[in-house]
């Protein structure tokens, strides 16, 4: 990872120094093998505040368009005044002030986050830099795990309901009708045990409860 100079000492420990992360309008520079190159500017809400007045954020947001992921992580707590002005700020800066500009930042393809301390931000940047190495990002492309011992069973209503609403053009009150009329998942599996075994991952156990998942009900097309 490049850190820029001006950042504080702390820092220095996650990689070298460099004036290159400046050149894209951040603090921290480092290469990703899926995003290409990633820049972090850091700003405490004191200079955040002074970069919006003075059209400094509006320079880095131009400069980091040319990164292939770029993030403003905002230091710092900022407190109210009960009129919804930020206390620690000098000159006048209304939190819906604060709240359209943190919008508009990703409006330009600039994602946010917010950190309490330098300590924070340390670890946030560590974390960034393990995330972005991944190969696969597949946390929200699952489906919920069992809510209980029912769930996953052909006469468990919930996950009856989230299964039928898989089709397309089946929303819940389609999938609820459909439910209650074969009082069950009308659906059966055209392979059989040792088929499913025949693909990676999938063994004995897991096979037999994938049949025994939608077994006895009635074959249904949904076209």
């Amino acid at each position: 990872m490049l850190i820029s100079p001006t950042e504080p000492a702390f820092f220095r420990t996650l990689g070298k120094v460099s004036s290159v992360p400046e050149e894209y309008g951040v603090d921290f520079l480092f290469a990703s093998t899926e995003f290409g190159l990633v820049g972090v500017q850091r700003k405490e809400l004191s200079d955040f505040v002074a970069s919006v007045k003075d059209g400094r954020l509006s320079k880095e947001l131009g400069q980091m368009k040319r990164l292939g992921l770029a993030m403003l992580v905002l230091e710092g707590v900022p407190k109210w005044t009960s009129d919804g002005l930020l206390m620690s700020s000098s000159t006048q800066w209304r939190k819906t002030q604060h709240l359209g500009v943190m919008w508009s930042i990703q409006l330009s393809n600039c994602w946010t986050s917010s950190t309490t301390s330098t300590q924070d931000t340390s670890a946030l940047l560590s974390a960034l830099v393990k995330w972005t190495s991944k190969p696969r990002h597949l946390s929200l492309e699952s489906r919920p795990g069992p809510s209980s011992d029912e769930w996953g069973k052909v006469g468990n209503r919930e996950w009856a309901l989230h299964l039928l609403q898989g089709f397309r053009g089946i929303g819940p009150v389609q999938a609820a009708a459909i439910f209650d009329h074969f009082q069950g998942v009308p659906l059966r599996w055209d392979v059989g045990i040792l088929d499913l075994m025949q693909v990676d991952g999938i063994g004995r156990t897991r096979a037999e409860r994938l049949l025994d998942s939608v077994n006895g009900g009635t074959q249904l097309s949904l076209e």
